[in-house]
């Protein structure tokens, strides 16, 4: 197995990520997302408590661009909550996900445990709102690979990264950022750490939905079908928004994919093919997923898979169960 793979690919959440391009009409209209997580009538919000647990794993694409191994494996978990504020109804939306990374030359291997945290709180689809972001909070402890062909030991293959960001959107937006270093005191043993933080703003503003970068998993169970349009995302990783192209197919395809459903066997037989992708001129591969399209199931997905940085592989999430209260 030869690969590597950025951390902020994976989020991603299912996240920011390096991947580019493929352009969608630019037709400057905004997506009107519905609650098709909920079954509900037009113009009403009926409450949620969902949780999804994915198994998560790495397809190698066997890359020309390092001379070492890389692997993942672990899980990812999302819970999404309903709740009311005045007058509004609020979605949060909280993942977590685990990963066991692992780094080979030779018979050298090391081992580490990195995970990303996040949670987003938003308006509910459809009416003025229509999903906009209201704060979200993310943190990352990444092992992240290097791009060489000159690893010689386990230590050479990567780079430690441990970051918190925490977004506001009133008002435009504002984010802090804090990078957490991690040392050893010389004369105790023992580990400390230190951070340096900053805050800068962004703008929100925009022809297109604004939407923060850990809700595209809710928001590709919001869109109709044959949505084929563009959204703008905050990414902290630039310090600024992106534009990306998003889609769901009009036409569902044939796949069985069985999960737990309250503890019981539930079968998926049909889902849409959702995509996302940075709208940019470089070339890329796009983020898609696999929306359940039987109303029983309310837009699950069933799939995610996101293709990392210089195709060198992809980091793939398979739904294993789902509770709801």
């Amino acid at each position: 197995m030869r690969t590597k793979k950025c951390f902020a690919a994976l989020a991603a959440l299912l996240a920011s990520t390096t991947l580019c391009l493929s352009s969608c009409t630019d037709n400057g209209s905004k997506i009107t997302f519905k609650n098709y997580w909920s079954n509900a009538e037009a113009g009403t919000v009926k409450p949620i408590n969902e949780t999804c647990e994915y198994e998560v794993s790495f397809d190698d694409y066997d890359s020309s661009f390092i001379n070492y191994e890389l692997n993942y494996t672990g899980t990812y978990k999302t819970t999404l909550v309903s709740s009311r504020e005045g007058d509004s109804f609020i979605y949060t939306f909280s993942t977590e996900l685990a990963l066991t990374t692992t780094f080979t030359v030779d018979e050298d291997t090391e081992t580490f445990k990195d995970y990303m945290i996040s949670s987003v709180k938003f308006y509910a689809p459809g009416g003025e709102d229509n999903l906009r972001p209201i704060s979200s909070s993310k943190e990352i402890y990444s092992h992240s690979p290097r791009i060489t062909n000159e690893a010689s030991e386990a230590k050479d293959c990567y780079t430690f990264y441990h970051y918190r960001f925490t977004n506001d959107y009133s008002d435009g937006g504002t984010c802090i950022k804090e990078r957490i270093f991690h040392g050893i005191n010389e004369e105790t043993g023992e580990e400390i750490t230190s951070t340096a933080e900053e805050t800068f703003t962004f703008s929100t503003s925009s022809k297109h939905n604004v939407l923060d970068n850990e809700q595209f998993p809710v928001a590709f169970r919001a869109m109709p079908t044959g949505t084929d349009n563009t959204v703008r995302m905050f990414n902290p990783y630039i310090e600024g928004t992106q534009d990306y192209d998003v889609s769901l197919s009009d036409d569902a395809e044939d796949h069985s994919v069985k999960f737990q459903l309250n503890g019981e066997t539930a079968e998926s037989k049909k889902y849409y093919e959702a995509s996302i992708v940075l709208s940019s001129n470089a070339s890329g591969q796009p983020q898609t997923a696999w929306i359940a399209e039987e109303d029983a199931f309310n837009r699950i997905m069933l799939y995610y898979k996101a293709p990392l940085a210089n195709s060198i592989g992809a980091i793939e999430y398979k739904l294993k169960s789902v509770v709801k209260i």
